[in-house]
């Protein structure tokens, strides 16, 4: 057998070869064929439009979704610019557009989505939202776009907010009434109630505020994920806040046989922040510590610098996070799945949304936690250094108030009862911890101080008292057991007190005491006009303002008008929703004979924006505002106008 001759089979292998790279190659090609295929059979497929365009700006690439959205074929557009699908108005910003992007490599739009109007081959203009990115091949660039027609989602949002507009009045209104009335019961005005009849009203004024709750959180959870919630940032002293936020939520927290501390604070520090926004976050945060910390524990606060940001940190004892449910605790309607859990209530909206207002306000939200050692949470905004131009924090009051520092419960509460029993508000303080931040939050027309008061020696708390500006002068009432050892302790000080009172307190030498420390002769009742539609509401508000002022009520703005020239008001009270034309009309119309501008304070179901707020002395959410901050917001803007001079009515 003879042997093949080795050229021939060089030449053999050769032609192998190419024949070889000739079938890689159809394959390859056959193969890139069936990508492109199934790209182009993923693209027609889409209901979104899909455009790609080169860096002229001109379309290369137009797939059936585009073609159902603007109604061009590809033959009609395929080699047009871009600009023949936007109405006439956005053409020139978005040549100009891509002029400075080939120049810089900036862009508004490239990267991100944007909503804008497109323009239908049949003239008619609608909401688009439109995906661009961009990228090179070789030299060239290209555009892509992935467009959506957001008609019928928008429409959907539209009813969606206007269901929400109408849930909101429709419930916030009644419920405003009945909670105000159940507080009033709850707290005594209508009398005190049988112990069965107690226990029923107590249930329901508990079941009242935790559906409340659920509505606001719902409400606000709405707002925060169409961006409608306003924020009014402004330079602000943190303390006074957090300070408030405690005092708020101590009632609550002794409901589960808790105390709240303030371990540690910033006095001076200043943050740029929303002050309603912020309270809301403190008390979502000082609940939850409340709740889930057992009987007997103390929930700590601390204030601290954090390098640039400013930390507020809320600590309890609890059960800790299980670990299982740690990266979910900020999910919506989020809760630990054990029963003892789930025995606490709640929505499992507010660590939602917390984190998200803190987030709006430019700082961060986080926890550390371990199981049966308890929970920290922690918020962190960035410094300001830009003077607050007002403390918005402090409550002016108009009627006296006094501050009770008592130690003992019985004590504090018989003195807070015959204050009561005479017209005069109380807050107590148990200890001289509660007192100091009692006395930093609150103007007081004078206090009653327990010697023994827990935290220092009566004297040395005096005068802590006397020693500060904000209090040297405030009439203050001792308390002793024994009273010449008082006398004593004083003789020879500057210290000056109106009365030493022996215990037991004598009813009758206590209120003349009071009397002699904060009678003002010049000071008449003020006149307050309701302007509200809701008959239940303001029945309900005249109750609570009754020791504040004198309440005329109007239902219409026929009637407002009717009133207002009748006679002079202090105040107007407005709910804009009127059956006869909007509230916010009365603005500009209100005048007192001396020509000044009559304060307004808005309460209504709506929540409104900064314009409104830069319009009225306050604006207050029904359900989101209780019966003492209705109070309190009256009485500051009551005294920021000053009394009615001495013979007015």
């Amino acid at each position: 057998m003879t042997q093949p001759d080795e050229s021939v089979l060089e030449s053999l292998a050769g032609v192998a070869g190419q024949v070889g790279q000739f079938v890689q190659r159809k394959q390859g090609e056959e193969a890139l064929k069936a990508i492109e295929q199934r790209f182009r059979s993923v693209v027609d497929s889409a209901n979104d439009g899909i455009v790609i365009a080169d860096s002229k700006g001109t379309i290369l690439t137009w797939n059936r979704g585009a073609e159902s959205i603007f109604g061009y074929t590809a033959a009609e557009v395929v080699g047009q610019g871009v600009s023949m699908l936007l109405p006439e108005r956005y053409r020139a910003p978005q040549k100009e557009g891509l002029e400075k992007y080939h120049k810089t490599g900036e862009s508004r739009v490239v990267g991100r989505s944007v909503e804008l109007e497109g323009l239908r081959k049949s003239g008619e203009e609608f909401p688009v939202a439109i995906s661009l990115s961009s990228w090179k091949s070789g030299n060239d660039t290209f555009f892509g776009g992935i467009i959506s027609d957001i008609t019928e989602r928008l429409k959907v949002d539209r009813i969606k907010s206007e269901f929400i507009s109408t849930v909101s009045h429709e419930l916030r209104t009644p419920l405003t009434s009945i909670l105000g009335s159940l507080s009033l019961v709850t707290g005594g005005t209508a009398g005190a109630l049988p112990p069965q009849a107690r226990s029923l009203v107590e249930i329901a004024h508990k079941n009242s505020e935790r559906l409340v709750r659920l509505i606001n959180d719902i409400l606000d959870v709405e707002k925060i994920e169409s961006g409608k919630m306003d924020f009014e940032l402004k330079p602000m002293r943190l303390m006074p806040v957090v300070a408030g936020a405690i005092e708020a939520n101590r009632p609550y927290a002794e409901k589960f046989y808790v105390s709240i501390q303030l371990e540690s604070g910033l006095p001076e520090v200043i943050v740029d922040a929303d002050a309603d926004r912020l309270t809301q976050v403190l008390t979502n945060l000082l609940s939850n510590a409340a709740k889930f910390s057992p009987k007997g524990q103390v929930v700590t606060v601390s204030v601290q610098r954090k390098g640039p940001m400013i930390r507020v940190s809320v600590a309890d004892k609890g059960p800790g996070i299980p670990e299982e449910f740690r990266q979910n605790i900020f999910n919506k309607f989020a809760q630990a799945d054990t029963s003892d859990t789930r025995q606490k209530g709640g929505t499992g909206l507010g660590l939602s949304i917390s984190k998200a207002l803190i987030e709006r306000m430019g700082g961060r939200l986080g926890f550390e936690t371990a199981v049966n050692a308890g929970s920290t949470f922690h918020f962190e905004l960035p410094e300001g250094h830009r003077q607050p131009t007002g403390d918005t924090t402090a409550r002016l009051r108009l009627k006296p108030r006094v501050l009770v520092c008592e130690g003992q419960a019985d004590s504090a509460g018989q003195l807070a009862l015959i204050l009561s029993q005479a017209g005069i508000e109380t807050d107590l303080a148990r200890d001289v911890v509660h007192a100091r931040s009692q006395l930093a939050l609150h103007r007081y027309q004078a206090l009653t101080l327990d010697l023994h008061l827990p935290g220092a020696g009566g004297i040395a708390f005096l005068k802590e008292i006397r020693s500060k500006e904000a209090s040297r002068d405030l009439p203050i009432i001792l308390v002793s057991l024994t009273p010449e050892t008082a006398q004593g302790q004083l003789e020879g000080s500057a210290v000056k007190v109106v009365d030493i009172l022996p215990v037991p307190v004598d009813k009758d030498r206590l209120l003349k005491a009071i009397k002699q420390a904060v009678s003002d002769p010049r000071v008449s009742t003020p006149r307050i006009l309701h302007v509200e539609d809701d008959e239940d509401t303001q029945k309900v508000v005249e109750m609570i303002l009754k020791n504040v002022a004198t309440v005329t009520r109007v239902r219409n703005l026929r009637d407002a008008r009717e009133q207002l020239g009748r006679q002079p008001f202090d105040l107007v009270l407005l709910d804009p929703g009127l059956p006869d034309g909007a509230g916010l009309d009365l603005i500009g119309e209100l005048k007192d004979p001396d020509g000044k501008s009559v304060p307004v304070v808005v309460f209504s179901a709506d929540e409104f924006g900064e314009e409104l707020s830069k319009r009225v002395s306050a604006a207050l959410v029904k359900t989101r505002t209780s019966n003492s901050e209705l109070v309190a917001t009256i009485r500051s803007v009551l005294n920021q106008r000053g009394p009615p001079p001495v013979g007015k009515p």
